[in-house]
């Protein structure tokens, strides 16, 4: 994806758009899905894991950077 739209994506992100969103979930699902399986070595579990990553950055949007990757959130972002 181009840095601007991929910038554009990720500032409507931000702001809470369901789109960008699942547009952003799309664009990493498998990546993240086989990075964590190569961890957790159960499908399962690697599933899981996905869904509560990606919840996780859903709810903490507003803490992130939008002028950085999706792949390098601000360090607020993942502190729970």
């Amino acid at each position: 994806m181009p840095d601007e739209l991929d910038r554009e994506l990720l500032r409507r992100f931000v702001q809470g758009d369901q789109d960008a969103f699942e547009s952003l979930f799309r664009q990493f699902e498998s990546e993240v899905y086989h990075w964590i399986l190569r961890i957790v070595r159960n499908a399962s579990s690697a599933e899981d894991i996905l869904i509560e990553t990606f919840w996780r950055a859903y709810r903490g949007r507003a803490g992130f950077d939008s002028s950085r990757s999706f792949g390098c959130p601000s360090p607020k972002l993942w502190e729970y």
